[in-house]
């Protein structure tokens, strides 16, 4: 009865067909026989199947971060963890879709971590790198720099590309504050010390 989309109207006893004369009833005579039972159990029969797709389907619409109906996104972050400072509803459906499915078996594991971070600069599309003191950079670095260091402070460089002022410098210093690891001293800089950019209290590298 499913199959037909009328699960009530099909159901109907079928004594001379007296409940179900309608113009698929060899003989219809829309005079003698109106179809009474099918004007009334249509709107009915209508929301049975939409309900019933609806449940057979709620994994895929609701609780598959990568199948999901964009609207429902929002709902399904909070159940991943994502409250709070850690959700912008204004994020694009492809990043939402990624923090949701990675959240418990990577993201929230591995909190805290480089990994995780570079990670999340990547999937936002920021241009960045983290940097510890000791790393050799290139153009900046001189061959014979010490490599290592001091393990509890890093920073996120960033070109001229980003103003203090952008969103993109905003989110950067939102992810940082928000995934890195709570004994570290760190903060988003440009990697090179410039004039009217740069503020007191930035590295000069040298």
């Amino acid at each position: 009865m499913w199959n037909t989309g009328k699960p009530i109207h099909d159901r109907l006893p079928g004594e001379n067909e007296g409940y179900r004369k309608d113009e698929s009833w060899s003989g219809y005579n829309p005079t003698i026989d109106p179809p009474i039972a099918r004007w009334l159990t249509e709107p009915w029969d209508g929301l049975l199947v939409e309900v019933k797709t609806k449940t057979e389907n709620v994994y895929a619409t609701h609780l598959n971060p990568l199948t999901a109906q964009p609207e429902n996104l929002d709902w399904l972050a909070q159940l991943c963890g994502f409250t709070g400072e850690y959700w912008d509803v204004s994020w694009s459906v492809a990043v939402k879709r990624q923090l949701i499915a990675q959240s418990l078996v990577d993201i929230w594991e591995n909190k805290g971590s480089r990994v995780l971070l570079e990670w999340l600069i990547q999937l936002f599309g920021l241009q960045a790198r983290i940097y510890l003191l000791g790393e050799f950079l290139a153009d900046i670095n001189k061959a014979g720099d010490v490599l290592g260091g001091e393990a509890l402070h890093y920073w996120l460089l960033v070109k001229l590309n980003y103003l203090r002022t952008s969103d993109e410098w905003k989110l950067l210093e939102k992810l940082n504050r928000l995934y890195s690891p709570v004994y570290c001293d760190s903060a988003v800089v440009y990697d090179q010390f410039f004039a009217d950019f740069s503020i007191a209290g930035d590295p000069v590298w040298s």
